[in-house]
């Protein structure tokens, strides 16, 4: 009704393009909505036809149903049970390994990797010597980085899950150096990995289970709740810098069955004493154990 309102040549005016050209006539009071409304009624008049002219969609098979359906019940059924381990954005929330591969583990740390390679590349030299292994074996770890509170020092943790008969352990290793010296020695000297186990980050500290072991005897003792383990200084990162590292076999066992160890370090000088919390989190370390790659070793 409202296009037959349009009169006389504005009427062919308004239509004369799908997009409302305007004309050079002048239009009565009103003209201009009407112009609109005539090319809206065109415009849809234009998609009515293309959609009466397409194709049916083909319908899905019975089977193919079924199929979708199942994938469905399984996804509602798992969401009403699943409880994440960790949440993302909260404090304690860590990214997932870094995946390591190396085709042949060098004897030593090549000097023109940056810092954080060194550190991998010198915790997959540490446990490929603990454990024994062939210089030409391959190795596959799992890394994560941090930093330090109080002091500006850098950690790296590499390891894997790997089996023997049906017995599962975790072999880890935690690297631990100095990023800027401000002195002239090194305030890690004397460090002690200060740990126990955990179910998840911020959870209750629990001792280990029987059968965890220290792949380079040292000094450790059980410091109530709690068991602290001396590192062993390294060099090869060039320079005067000083590595501190301690390789560990933990089964998987008793609490370890699932979550992890956490930790903090104690750093001492001949004034004081520092404990090194995770930077990012300003608190405990935790390094979940079941996130770790498998490696099959042959024992």
């Amino acid at each position: 009704a409202t296009v037959a309102n349009v009169q006389g040549t504005n009427m062919i005016s308004a239509l004369r393009s799908p997009y409302g050209a305007a004309s050079t006539r002048s239009m009565p009071r009103g003209s201009s909505q009407r112009r609109v409304a005539a090319n809206a009624a065109t415009a849809w008049s234009a998609w009515d036809k293309y959609m009466t002219k397409r194709a049916d969609v083909k319908k899905p098979e019975a089977e193919e149903l079924k199929f979708f359906t199942d994938i469905g019940s399984a996804i509602s059924e798992s969401a009403a049970v699943f409880k994440p381990k960790y949440i993302p954005g909260s404090p304690h929330f860590e990214t997932a390994y870094k995946q390591v591969h190396m085709d042949k583990v060098p004897k030593y740390v090549p000097l023109e990797a940056d810092l954080h390679e060194k550190l991998e590349t010198m915790a997959m030299i540490q446990i490929r010597d603990a454990l024994g292994l062939p210089e030409d074996a391959p190795l596959d770890v799992g890394t994560k980085s941090y930093s330090t509170t109080d002091i500006n020092a850098g950690i790296c943790v590499s390891g894997f899950l790997t089996q023997k008969d049906t017995a599962k352990k975790a072999v880890i290793c935690i690297i631990a150096t100095e990023t800027e010296r401000e002195a002239s020695w090194s305030r890690l000297e004397g460090l002690l990995l200060h740990w126990a186990c955990s179910s998840g980050p911020g959870a209750g500290w629990h001792m280990p289970p029987p059968g965890w072991e220290s792949l380079r005897p040292g000094d450790f003792l059980d410091a109530g709740g709690a068991v602290q383990c001396a590192f062993e200084k390294k060099t090869g990162l060039g320079g005067a810098s000083k590595a501190y590292s301690l390789v560990m076999e933990l089964p998987l066992s008793g609490i370890l069955r699932s979550g992890g160890i956490t930790f903090v370090l104690k750093a001492s000088d001949a004034q004081n004493t520092k404990w090194l919390k995770n930077e990012a989190s300003d608190s405990d370390f935790f390094v979940d154990l079941q996130s770790l790659p498998f490696y099959k070793i042959d024992y």
